[in-house]
């Protein structure tokens, strides 16, 4: 646990600073004291005259940091254990969702205190959603399925995508909205983007790009969504600077090697500088060698962690120096899965405390100021788990 530090200021009172020129032997022959308030010092009391001004209070003692709790997500199907595949929530973590495969769809718009059930299906394979920063416009991919919209917080629904999906069958995997939910972007495993720069219009329209050699697993978008960040199994990253229109290959070097993971999940910040990428050796490839940042847009990365394994989630704070990723398993499923972070923009991670009971974690995000993150196990199609929503510090953690 990191600690801060404290500063206590030293206040010279009138009579303080007149003994110690009296004891300095007076202050250059004039033994008037010297004011240390630009002169606005009363003069000094004469001797035996009053016991001068009263000592400095100490400064307040600062309030303990609350110790990182985790509460069972209640209301609606999150009452339950569920296939839970993916969770999210804006920036000011007010309104979080869960999804599951095969399973319903939930929303909380407190904050996680409560959840409720949208109506979407309740056999949906929920594989990815992401909104605008007031929570309002929502969009929900179905892996196998469609793209379905709200405008109204999750109070109603429509399918967006039937210009381009009219079987309603696109192997969708990601997808990421801008702050003012103009912008989507959203990718499918068979190395596709479909883009929309009106996707608050009544009907959004869409154009959609192949990239070859790409297996799309992850994209995400900067709060304006102009820097794109999209990553492929096949080992493989992406950059955007205008939207999604033309899309270039990202190398990840650390130390002169060239990383080549089976990239599975991807978070960037508001500003679209910090980067955060990781890999999954149960469902992406064989490839997962770390937690790897960067700070300028792809120009340069560390790898702030070696652990391998079957990376589920990653989120990053909106200033990029809280990072949480999630596990499902580690070591090539030879360990359970953990929850890990760093308060440190990505130099360093440590284990975070986690739910009992369970490890199998599916995904988890942060709210923009790092003080609230939603979380979820299960494992699509096989095992059931629970969501779980924060409470206390996660900086120091």
């Amino acid at each position: 646990m990191f600690k801060g530090e404290t500063k206590t200021r030293v206040v010279i009172t009138a009579a303080l600073a007149a003994m110690w020129l009296a004891a300095c032997g007076g202050g250059g022959g004039d033994s008037t004291p010297v004011a240390t308030d630009g002169g606005t010092s009363a003069p000094a009391p004469a001797a035996g005259g009053g016991t001068g001004a009263p000592a400095p209070a100490p400064a307040p003692t600062p309030a303990p940091a609350t110790q990182l709790a985790w509460a069972t997500a209640t209301g609606g199907s999150t009452s339950t254990p569920q296939m839970w595949h993916w969770v999210n929530e804006n920036q000011a973590g007010t309104v979080m969702v869960a999804g599951a495969i095969p399973g319903p769809f939930a929303i909380s718009r407190d904050g996680g205190a409560t959840w409720t059930d949208t109506t979407l299906s309740n056999t949906g394979s929920w594989i990815a959603a992401d909104m605008s920063a007031d929570g309002n416009t929502i969009v929900v991919l179905g892996f196998g399925g469609a793209m379905h919209r709200s405008l109204d917080g999750g109070a109603t629904w429509a399918v967006i995508d039937t210009a381009y999906n009219a079987g309603g069958n696109l192997s969708y995997e990601s997808v990421t909205v801008s702050a003012d939910g103009t912008m989507i972007v959203a990718v499918d495993i068979n190395g596709n983007v479909y883009r929309s720069a009106n996707g608050t219009a009544a009907t959004p329209t869409f154009t959609t790009q192949a990239v070859a050699g790409a297996a799309f697993r992850t994209v995400d978008s900067s709060a304006d969504g102009n820097v794109v960040i999209l990553g492929s199994q096949n080992g493989s990253l992406y950059l955007s600077t205008d939207g999604g229109v033309t899309i270039n290959p990202l190398p990840v070097t650390v130390g002169g090697t060239a990383v080549a993971d089976s990239w599975y999940r991807s978070a960037i910040t508001p500003d679209g500088n910090t980067i955060v990428a990781v890999a999954n050796t149960d469902f992406a490839g064989v490839n997962s060698t770390g937690i790897y940042v960067s700070h300028d847009r792809g120009a340069t990365w560390v790898r702030g962690d070696a652990t391998g394994g079957a990376y589920t989630s990653v989120d990053v704070s909106g200033d990029g120096q809280t990072i949480v990723a999630s596990l499902s398993s580690r070591a090539g499923g030879t360990l359970g899965g953990e929850l890990l972070v760093s308060t440190n923009g990505g130099t360093s991670f440590s284990v975070m405390d986690s739910p009992a009971g369970e490890s199998n974690w599916r995904s988890i995000a942060i709210d923009g100021a790092a003080t609230r993150m939603v979380l979820a196990a299960g494992t699509f199609g096989a095992t059931t788990g629970r969501v779980y929503v924060s409470s206390g510090t996660i900086v120091g953690q």
